[in-house]
């Protein structure tokens, strides 16, 4: 369900679905689906964009891709727009004063002209970017500084800690921040991540132009337009039907227990149509998974209600843009959201769970099995997935490939190809031949699923797709 209710912004989906990797415990799906703004209705933006253009950021996949990721978002750009861009290296400087969104070439032939060089006085340069927001500050349009950075700060302002409290400021003032990351090796994200958490925006790593498009043309209205700010989502668990449970990632994200319902207290922002799925994975007190001992002075309440068919209760807090006093969602979770089957759940579910499995391999996570039947799994949710999330997984696939994840499963063959098929910069060719983007890359996605249902039907490999042109 998607909802288009301003006073409650987003919807909720709560499903609890077997475990691919432990066959003795389950998870627990939270997913938050906010509305969609409108592109003819969404608010004006008045954006100030922030290029780290020190040393550090030479390289391909760094000031070169931060530059054409930056000219995807000012394709986004109308005349109620403002743009402004700030670099800063050894020292701070304004490269280009406002200008209106509909002035593209004068902010192209800004960007273009970045030269990277330098060290990097990383707190001089959000000072001035925040300062030339402050200058064309509109109440009623979206006020936000984009940093653009690897996030070596090595001059200046080096402390997360200071940095955190100059931006916590700014943001009380209306001025939010977003980050993009780029390169590999030095590139801080814990300093992104708490920067950004502390900016009331998002932090994102961009290392392809297709992220760069997915972050900044289909996510752009998510990441610049918040429907809801201070959201914080609270799970309390029945102990007569979980004895163990765990947060699959978001470390960064963790609040004190009397922090979810103190106003005070900041949290996450969710933007237009944007998505946020939280997954527990959650183990029964009779499960033979369990991990930990019952304690010896433990709670053992003869008036739980055994029989209850509540597994657990979800507390959503959120306040409207602009509001100091948060809203209350609560929703019980019971038997009736169990989905037996995994390949039966919503798509989304079974591609956040495949994502969730590949990044605990990554870390090493020592509650997964060793073995390749894991991997085969991650790998088959895939399979079945619709139109919707094929450039999803697209993206997920291009990450697979890196890290060397190697299988013979039919369904990586499918995101192989479609990886070859996503691989030229469909902008830049829609700009040569004068061909619409989004209908050029509307009819590659149909290309996309055509093979998808002659590999379920053929059986074709990878390298006779490829062979032949990948008609």
């Amino acid at each position: 369900m998607i909802t288009s209710n301003k006073q409650q912004p987003f919807s909720t989906n709560i499903s609890l679905t077997p475990s691919p990797w432990n066959s003795g415990t389950q998870l627990l799906h939270i997913g938050i689906k906010g509305y969609d703004i409108k592109p003819d209705k969404r608010p004006a933006a008045n954006l100030v964009l922030l290029f780290d253009v020190s040393g550090s950021m030479r390289g391909k996949d760094r000031l070169p891709l931060a530059i054409k990721a930056m000219k995807l978002l000012v394709d986004q750009m109308n005349n109620k727009d403002r743009v402004g861009i700030v670099v800063y290296a050894g020292a701070a400087g304004m490269v280009l004063a406002p200008t209106t969104g509909d002035n593209k070439q004068a902010i192209y032939a800004a960007l273009e002209n970045l030269k990277a060089g330098g060290s990097t006085a990383g707190g001089e340069g959000l000072r001035l970017a925040y300062s030339l927001a402050e200058q064309n500050f509109d109440k009623n349009a979206v006020n936000r500084v984009i940093l653009a950075t690897d996030g070596d700060f090595n001059v200046g302002v080096v402390s997360g800690e200071r940095l955190e409290d100059f931006v916590t400021r700014k943001r009380d003032s209306g001025i939010y921040l977003s980050v993009m990351g780029f390169g590999r090796g030095n590139y801080n994200d814990q300093m992104m991540q708490k920067i950004a958490q502390a900016g009331n925006g998002n932090a994102a790593y961009i290392g392809t132009l297709n992220e760069a498009r997915k972050v900044l043309v289909e996510e752009m209205q998510g990441a610049l337009f918040t429907i809801a700010e201070d959201v914080k989502i609270q799970v309390e668990f029945n102990p007569a039907k979980v004895a163990e449970y765990r947060l699959i990632g978001y470390e960064t994200r963790m609040l004190k227990r009397e922090d979810f319902a103190n106003d005070k207290v900041d949290a996450a922002e969710i933007g237009s149509g944007h998505t946020v799925t939280a997954i527990y994975e959650i183990t029964a007190p009779d499960s033979k998974a369990r991990v930990v001992e019952d304690l010896r002075y433990g709670v053992k309440d003869k008036s739980v209600v055994k029989s209850s068919d509540e597994i657990a209760h979800v507390r959503i807090r959120y306040k409207l843009p602009k509001q100091e006093q948060s809203r209350l969602i609560e929703q019980a979770v019971t038997d009736a959201d169990k989905i037996v089957d995994l390949t039966k759940a919503l798509d989304y579910v079974q591609f956040s769970t495949a994502v969730a499995g590949f990044a605990q391999i990554l870390r090493s996570e020592t509650r997964l099995p060793k073995s390749g039947e894991l991997r085969r799994e991650i790998v088959e949710r895939f399979l079945d997935l619709g139109f919707d999330v094929v450039r999803e997984g697209f993206l997920f696939a291009d990450l697979l490939q890196k890290v060397g994840f190697r299988t013979t499963n039919v369904s990586q063959q499918l995101f192989l190809v479609a990886g070859h098929v996503f691989q030229f910069d469909l902008v830049e060719i829609a700009a040569g031949t004068g061909i619409d983007h989004d209908n050029l890359l509307f009819h590659e996605k149909r290309r996309v699923l055509r093979l998808f249902q002659e590999f379920r039907q053929t059986g074709t490999t990878v390298q006779q797709a490829l062979g032949r042109g990948v008609e």
